[in-house]
């Protein structure tokens, strides 16, 4: 059984090394988002944590939260560059939102002030609607949110580049 193990895990260890370079984590991102992501990481003071195919995570400095994600593959769920922050109770702090401002300000170019006044209504209103989900409109940003209060709660704030449909 240990010689199944070993001639396993060889196996393994010798095919991590076959991949080519686009098969890194990374590669397959758009240089200016992975940039952009850098930049966020940067403005935030977050600590970069890991990166996979379609996502860069960072460890903002605010207790509470979790990864501060950029998303940039040409796949990714929501279809182009965007950030996502949780928080894991219903009513997270102003510093939270500030968060997801100035975070928001650096993808899309928008001004803090709209992105923190849109997020803050974009839970509010995603704690009012039966759906637990809402989604707020500025001059260059889309903001989705999901917010509870059902077991202790949380709230989630999705930021991507407004599309020109929208």
């Amino acid at each position: 059984m240990q010689k199944i193990f070993a001639l396993a895990l060889l196996m393994c260890s010798c095919s991590s090394l076959a991949h080519s370079e686009d098969d890194q984590p990374g590669a397959d991102m758009p240089k200016d988002c992975v940039a952009k992501a850098m930049e966020i990481g940067q403005e935030t003071d977050s600590e970069f944590k890991r990166m996979s195919h379609t996502v860069i995570a960072f460890q903002p400095p605010l207790r509470g939260t979790n990864l501060l994600t950029v998303d940039c593959g040409p796949g990714s769920a929501i279809g182009g560059p965007g950030i996502s922050l949780y928080w894991q109770t219903a009513f997270p702090p102003a510093a939270y939102y500030e968060l997801l401002a100035k975070a928001g300000a650096v993808l899309t170019g928008e001004s803090q002030s709209a992105l923190l006044a849109a997020t803050k209504s974009c839970a509010k209103q995603a704690l009012a609607e039966e759906t637990e989900m809402a989604d707020q409109l500025t001059a260059k940003a889309k903001i989705e949110c999901h917010a509870f209060v059902r077991n202790g709660g949380s709230v989630g704030t999705f930021i991507y580049l407004r599309d020109k449909d929208d």
